[in-house]
């Protein structure tokens, strides 16, 4: 299969490989809340939280992906895709831990 890659695909995520948060829109986005963060927490712990939520969504976005994209070999990953799929093709008000199941086990989802 021929996948085009195309300005669109790297900007704004139209792509049907694609499922990750579109990068122009984050980097909007990041524009419109750092102000908002960086004056509720001063110096190095706004940079830090900042730090954090990008990474903590880079880790989700990435895991999202590979249980879209991959044959998982760990029985960790199969599990998550097993829920991640019965997410999508059963049920879609259950299974929202894409990364980890503690909300869903918690929440009953």
């Amino acid at each position: 299969m021929q996948k085009n890659i195309d300005f669109s695909s790297f900007s704004f995520g139209i792509h049907s490989g694609r499922l990750v948060f579109p990068p122009v829109l984050g980097y909007i986005v990041y524009h419109i809340l750092a102000p908002l963060v960086f004056s509720i927490l001063s110096g190095n712990t706004g940079a830090i939280f900042a730090a954090a939520v990008i990474v903590g969504y880079m880790h989700y976005d990435m895991t999202h992906y590979y249980l879209h994209h991959s044959i998982p070999v760990l029985s960790r990953h199969k599990m998550l895709k097993s829920a991640h799929n019965k997410h999508h093709y059963l049920d879609d008000s259950k299974g929202f831990g894409i990364s980890n199941k503690l909300w869903d086990d918690i929440f009953g989802t």
